[in-house]
């Protein structure tokens, strides 16, 4: 995971795993709260990815940290910075 500024977008890992019932789990640990569940692989993916990207945008919109939620002197930096998330996808073990 990369801090954001004016020189890109924020990095966060999207972790995977299969639980033994056949579902996908999909995490972004560094968002709090962000872990979900779906069908297929692909469905977990897009569901995680929606929540991170809304739980960011929300924050921002508040003034926010984006992976905090915390109130800092820099966030209006960081949303004028803003360039947006990229995902790396990491399967479990």
């Amino acid at each position: 995971m990369s801090v954001p500024s004016a020189m890109g977008p924020i990095r966060l890992t999207l972790e995977l795993d299969r639980e033994s019932d056949g579902r996908w789990i999909a995490e972004v640990p560094e968002i709090g709260g962000v872990i979900v569940y779906g069908a297929s692989q692909e469905d977990a993916i897009a569901a995680a990815k929606g929540l991170a990207l809304s739980v960011v945008g929300e924050r921002l919109s508040r003034g926010e940290d984006p992976l905090t939620g915390l109130r800092s002197e820099t966030t209006p930096s960081l949303i004028v910075g803003f360039k947006g998330i990229e995902f790396e996808a990491a399967l479990a073990v």
